[in-house]
This record gives structure tokens, C-alpha cells and sequence, in this order.
């Protein structure tokens, strides 16, 4: 890279000087392509990448460490390049993946979408409660499962469906890691139909060649799944696909399954250790993001905050018999008041003027 002043060094080649000096410079001017500015928290994940690149190529300088005050010019940098984007409303929205709700979930039952219609419906029946029931990941997760991870049984309990997980993004198994497990869960299913559709699936793709659990759906009138997998194009997207089909508006995408497993149990109470067990995260910050509350619960919330419709009306009526007592009042000046509280105010102190020759 060539500056007109002087050369700046590569990146491998950066001394604590260079990242003062350049990547203070790359996080003030740095664009998108379309010549808008990264959101504060895209900005800090570009300056982890570099930080990531050095490690992998053997160069251990961790300017973003604050206890570090050999870099503190460019995290100062750094910084101040984030607040000020945060002042300019850049980034403080995010756009996520929204969890399915009972009646949506309800809805794609209803429509076909989900059961055993037909090869498709069942396909979609895996991938969604494969990510509802196990906290599966939105893609990764759902491409390298294979068939061989899943087992159905039963016990005094009753019937279960036993997932055991592999390496994943939260788990390598390296030597880090080698005091953590893989997901191991054992769902009990409740719902005889959904047992049922587990177990002929099951079933089928067994009898297939190769270990991939999701086979490419054939709809020619039967139950029937080919000896090739789905796609990444198509797996990336059946979430979106299905909810399309039915008419359901909102953003939904492959994570929503697993957002849905986590806000699911969150409404129910459950301890966030045990959903912690489902979706496989390591911390509670991050498990805290995927819990949303539902539609009832803001609603609630609204109404908790808001004053009643009973003290409204008492201010109403209060404002009104005041505004009566004074004679010069017109009928119609007292129903243009009925439209709100602002409007009888005004009224009220403009004929008080005029009632005193103010």
C-alpha cells in the first residue's frame, strides 16, 4: 500500500507506532462500499479481524487489550469514531432474525407447511423443531448433521428423541476445550404426531445411501426423499421460504429457530442455565441476546406505564366544570374542548382573559 506521503507498512510488518498511527487512520476514514460509514460495533469487529490476522501469522500484538497502554492513542482512536457514529443514530438499531410465535408456529400446521403432507412439509418439520427442540444453529449446524446423531426411544419417562452433538462454533473439542462436551439432549416428545414424523423420517433417510440427515424432498404423490442432500442455497433459506409461503409477514431467517428455542423457554421461566443446555452457548451475556419477550408481555409493559383511562377521563371532566363556571363561555367553544386536554387549557386561559378583560 502507497500513501502519497510516505509507504505505509504491511500490515504483518506493523510496528505499535504503525497502529497508532494507521489504523487510527483506517478507523476514522474507513467506508462501505456504497460510501457510508460502518455501524460502531461493524467498525470494532473489522479491528478484531486484523487483530485475528496477526495471531494467525504469528505476530502477538493485542492493541485492543486496555490494560495495554502502549496502543492507547489508537483504541482512544477508536473510540471516539464509535461515539460519534452512535450520536449520528448509525448502528443503534440492529435488524435480527424474529423467533416464531404459537400462532404463527400454529399457522404453518394449518397451511402444510409443517406435518406430513408431504415430503416438503416433513423436510420443513426437521429443520424447524431440529432448531426449536435442539437450539440449533441457522446453518452450520444443520449442514454437517448427520443421521447417525439422532436416536428415538423410550423409557418410564416416555418417548424421547436423544441429540448428540458435534463440534460446532461454541465447541472444537481442542485442547482449550477439552474440559467442555458436546450438546448431549434428551428431548421427551409430548406430541405423539411429531414422534410419529421424527420416526418416518428417520426411517427413510436411513435406508439411503450416506449419512447426511436432510435428502433433497421428491413430490410425486408419496412420501419420498432422493439419495442427494440439500443444498446450501436451499438449506440456507427454508426458514424465509416457508413463512413466505404462508403470508406471514416479518423478518425471519434460519435463526429464528434458535431464537425461537431461547424466547420460548425464556416466557416459560425456565432457568437460563438450562437454556444455556439447549442452544449451547457459553455465557449468559450471549444467551441474554436471543431472548426476546413476547407480544402479550410488551403489551403489559404499555399498559403498566401508561395512565389510566379512568384518570384521563377525571382530568377530562375537572377541566371541563371549570371551564363552565365562566358565563362567556359559548356551547361551541366547550365541544371543540371535548377533543383533548390541550385544547380545554387553551380555551380556558383565552376566556379567562377575556372574563377579565386581561
Amino acid at each position: 500500500m502507497k500513501s502519497n506521503y510516505c509507504a505505509i507498512p504491511e500490515l504483518l510488518q506493523f510496528t505499535a507506532n504503525d497502529v497508532n498511527q494507521w489504523l487510527s487512520k483506517f478507523v476514522i476514514e474507513t467506508r462501505r462500499k456504497d460510501g457510508k460509514p460502518y455501524p460502531p460495533k461493524t467498525l470494532y469487529l473489522l479491528c478484531v479481524g486484523i487483530l485475528r490476522f496477526h495471531r494467525e501469522n504469528g505476530v502477538h500484538m493485542n492493541f485492543l487489550d486496555e490494560k495495554d497502554c502502549v496502543f492507547y492513542d489508537f483504541r482512544r482512536s477508536l473510540s471516539a469514531r464509535m461515539t460519534e457514529l452512535t450520536k449520528q443514530g448509525i448502528g443503534t438499531t440492529t435488524k435480527q432474525a424474529e423467533a416464531i410465535s404459537e400462532e404463527t408456529e400454529s399457522t404453518l400446521w394449518e397451511k402444510g407447511l409443517l406435518g406430513s403432507t408431504s415430503s416438503k412439509a416433513i423436510m420443513n418439520t426437521m429443520f424447524f423443531y431440529n432448531s426449536k427442540l435442539f437450539g440449533l444453529r441457522g446453518v452450520d449446524e444443520h449442514r454437517n448433521l448427520s443421521v447417525d446423531q439422532f436416536e428415538l426411544g423410550k423409557d418410564q419417562t416416555g418417548s424421547f428423541i436423544l441429540f448428540k452433538g458435534r463440534a460446532n462454533k461454541t465447541y472444537k473439542g481442542g485442547l482449550n476445550q477439552r474440559n467442555l462436551s458436546a450438546k448431549n439432549l434428551k428431548h421427551y416428545l409430548q406430541n405423539p404426531v411429531l414422534f410419529k414424523i421424527y420416526e418416518q423420517y428417520l426411517n427413510i433417510v436411513r435406508d439411503l445411501n450416506g449419512t447426511a440427515f436432510y435428502r433433497r424432498p421428491l413430490d410425486k404423490g408419496s412420501i419420498k426423499f432422493g439419495e442427494q442432500s440439500v443444498g446450501v442455497n436451499q438449506s440456507s433459506n427454508i426458514m424465509k421460504t416457508m413463512c413466505a409461503e404462508a403470508g406471514i409477514d416479518g423478518y425471519f431467517t434460519n435463526h429464528s429457530g434458535k431464537r425461537t428455542c431461547a424466547t420460548t423457554l425464556y416466557q416459560a421461566g425456565v432457568p437460563e442455565q438450562e437454556i444455556m443446555n439447549r442452544t449451547g452457548h457459553r455465557s449468559v451475556e450471549s444467551v441474554r441476546k436471543y431472548k426476546r419477550a413476547s407480544s402479550e408481555m410488551l403489551k403489559d409493559i404499555s399498559i403498566i406505564l401508561e395512565p389510566s383511562e379512568s384518570m384521563c377521563r377525571k382530568l377530562n371532566m375537572k377541566t371541563t366544570q371549570k371551564i363552565k363556571k365562566y358565563q362567556k363561555v359559548p356551547q361551541e367553544a366547550l365541544e371543540v374542548c371535548s377533543l383533548d386536554v390541550c385544547s380545554i387549557l387553551i380555551v380556558e386561559v383565552k376566556y379567562i382573559c377575556d372574563y377579565f378583560s386581561i
